[in-house]
């Protein structure tokens, strides 16, 4: 399946996704981390909950960078507890040369 995003009017294509983290336990967010499912090994950033969930806390200031497409690793965010999540959210396009 091409899980690949293609812009109409450009024909770029999406292959990374960013997130900045605006809002984090410090500013009163509980809960609403990105946990990723794979089986890859965690940076220090990252804890493992499970043999093949990655968790990555809030933290104000931080871009998380991860492929988008069909190389994206299925993600989600967890429940926002307490407090309200923010973040800002924009992708990196490539496209050829005409």
């Amino acid at each position: 399946m091409n899980l690949t995003s293609i812009h109409q009017s450009t024909h770029a294509i999406t292959t990374w996704t960013v997130l900045l983290y605006l809002t984090s336990p410090a500013s009163g967010c509980q809960g609403g981390e990105t946990v990723f499912y794979t089986q890859t090994e965690p940076n220090p950033r990252i804890r493992r909950e499970s043999s093949n969930k990655l968790v990555v806390n809030l933290e104000t200031g931080m871009l998380l960078l991860h492929k988008h497409g069909d190389e994206c690793l299925l993600h989600e965010g967890k429940e926002v507890l307490q407090g309200e999540k923010w973040v800002i959210r924009t992708d990196i396009c490539v496209s050829k040369k005409s």
